[in-house]
């Protein structure tokens, strides 16, 4: 009887005992001033890690593995900062950008500008596409003449930024770079210009670092966008500030834009790229859709939905190919994630408002007001 009496003493204990706290993350923002670290559900700011003048105009987050220290790209596209997110402080910085001479006050000759940055998923290397314009003259305090460098591929060591590999020919207008995800295939990155190439750095030559290699010689597939193959078909048209494959688990999207060649007529779609298969899909969603030419896509978990945004915000059925659901926004945004289970849906930028979203009844739910403009969001664990 003893026994019995206990075993319903338990379960009743086990029935009132509180669940198991479930897994906090945090919703980090680039602004212009600092790095800030927001409640995910209410956009409440936890934490401020300020960021140094010359650090100023955070962009793109990239987290290590660990997530404990993100990569930021700052300073006018000319300084990547490694920030440790629980410490709250710039362990490093380093630039590609050149000055006459080894004085820092010496006049700057070459402004070396990264146009699309990522980070291998090991969180050892560094790939940007490096654009950079050069000064020259005959009186140092007076360089008249301004040149623009051909631009390049910059492969980085992590820890310490210096340079391992220089891969010369990269697309001009190249705006973003994302590590793939295909197992077999650990060092291949995808190159969003204007097209699409996939690079594997495991066909860099072997020597002392920096090695040299042409964007030719990397490259193992590439996805014309401007030409397509289809005879008929008009050009592709994309600009990418803008790539979130995390909630999806690896299905990168971007909005395009073409004008129908027969009718001309602009039309719109989303081009979808699995990091995993390295499959590109062009989905055609018909005529533009008012004042909506969208910034940017981001992809659902369940990889059937996706949503872009600008002055509207569409719902699009992956499957069926077609957009479902359209509101109108208050304001114009540009960039658009989610959080890893997705059931937040967070759009911002174009100006300090980030608002949140309910993907299912697609209403803002709650919009904050931050201290200045957000460029970047990304949902990490803490």
């Amino acid at each position: 009887m003893r026994n019995t009496f206990l075993a319903v003493c338990a379960a009743v204990l086990l029935t009132f005992a509180p669940a198991a706290a479930a897994r906090a993350d945090t919703l980090w923002v680039t602004t212009l001033e600092a790095v800030l670290g927001l409640d995910p559900v209410t956009l409440e700011i936890r934490r401020t890690i300020p960021l140094r003048k010359e650090l100023s105009g955070a962009l793109h987050l990239l987290p290590t593995p660990d997530n404990r220290t993100v990569y930021l790209l700052s300073g006018g596209r000319e300084v990547v900062s490694a920030l440790d997110l629980v410490e709250g402080k710039v362990t490093a910085s380093w630039s590609l950008s050149e000055r006459m001479g080894e004085d820092p006050d010496a006049p700057r000759i070459a402004n070396a500008r990264f146009s699309g940055i990522a980070i291998d998923h090991a969180g050892k290397r560094i790939v940007g596409n490096i654009v950079t314009s050069r000064r020259s003259g005959t009186n140092p305090h007076q360089l008249e003449r301004i040149g623009v460098d051909a631009p390049y591929l910059a492969v980085l060591d992590a820890a310490t930024g210096k340079r391992l590999a220089t891969i010369s020919g990269a697309p001009w207008a190249t705006s973003f770079i994302e590590a793939m995800r295909d197992p077999a295939h650990p060092n291949r990155f995808l190159v969003i210009s204007p097209d699409l190439d996939i690079i594997d750095l495991d066909r860099l030559p072997a020597g002392k670092a920096p090695v040299r290699a042409t964007f030719e010689q990397v490259r193992v597939k590439h996805v014309p966008l401007r030409e397509p193959y289809m005879a008929g078909q008009g050009p592709v048209v994309i600009l990418t500030e803008w790539f979130h494959p995390e909630p999806s688990g690896g299905l990168g999207s971007t909005p395009y834009y073409t004008t129908d060649p027969i009718v001309e007529k602009d039309q719109m779609g989303v081009v979808t790229m699995d990091l995993v298969t390295s499959k590109v899909d062009v989905l055609e969603l018909g005529p533009v859709q008012g004042p909506q030419y969208a910034f940017s896509t981001v992809v659902a978990p369940d990889r059937r939905r996706a949503y872009s945004v600008f002055n509207q915000l569409h719902e699009i059925d992956l499957m069926k190919r077609k957009i479902t659901r359209i509101k109108d926004l208050p304001y114009t945004y540009y960039g658009a994630n989610m959080s890893p289970d997705g059931k937040l849906l967070y759009i911002f930028s174009g100006g300090a408002r980030l608002a949140r979203i309910d993907p299912e009844s697609l209403d803002i739910v709650k919009e904050v007001e931050l201290p200045s403009e957000a460029w970047d969001i990304l949902t990490l664990p803490d």
